[in-house]
């Protein structure tokens, strides 16, 4: 250990084109993230309500998650994507434990046929397995919806669609859980999330 605390604090790292000692670096960015984490945990319990007025929803969040909106371009290669909510494991180090995103898209007649076509051109992946469709309804209006579980063969990362059906316009609300064994801990948060989305006239 002392060998390696000694070779840390003989490197450099560069900031800006500066030579700044490695391990001040380092502290720095242990500070931040103990300070992340510390602000996320004290707002664990606080929510806050984002409106896309473009695409006529809103949806409550926690206020210890990032967000973002997109407008026609969506996000990237996701031109659906109007909408995207998650938080990482460890600060802004970790990777996104959990995660939601709102897709809009329009479709004459919608079927679940039609909806399993068009999602399997959106994310084709091998290894998928999906569950069966059921009907349920959804949303603060009670909006009727097809909902099903998407698993993965050789990981425990799980996805909870609901397809909510509003005339010929799709709202896919997508929950994303990296690790199923927190499922118990993500799931009220996701319920609580899919039970405020409303669609605005």
């Amino acid at each position: 250990m002392s060998q390696i605390i000694a070779w840390t604090k003989s490197q450099k790292a560069y900031v800006f084109g500066k030579p700044v000692p490695l391990h001040h670096v380092l502290l720095v960015l242990l500070f931040a993230a103990i300070w992340y984490g510390v602000s996320h945990w004290n707002n664990r319990d606080n929510w806050s309500t984002l409106v896309h007025e473009q695409y006529n929803f809103s949806i409550d969040y926690p206020t210890n998650w990032a967000h973002a909106t997109y407008g026609v371009r969506g996000n990237k290669n996701l031109t659906d994507e109007k909408a995207h909510f998650y938080t990482n494991q460890i600060g802004f180090l970790g990777l996104v434990s959990k995660a939601l995103s709102v897709n809009w898209f329009k479709m004459e007649n919608p079927t679940p046929e039609k909806i399993y076509g068009w999602d399997l051109e959106r994310h084709y992946r091998s290894g998928i397995i999906y569950s069966d469709f059921q009907e349920v309804e959804a949303g603060s209006g009670n909006y009727p919806a097809w909902t099903r579980t998407v698993r993965y063969a050789t990981t425990s990362q799980i996805r909870i669609q609901y397809f909510i059906i509003r005339d010929d316009n799709i709202y896919l609300l997508e929950f994303f859980l990296r690790n199923s064994a927190n499922k118990d801990e993500a799931f009220p948060i996701f319920d609580h999330m899919l039970a405020s989305f409303n669609i605005t006239p």
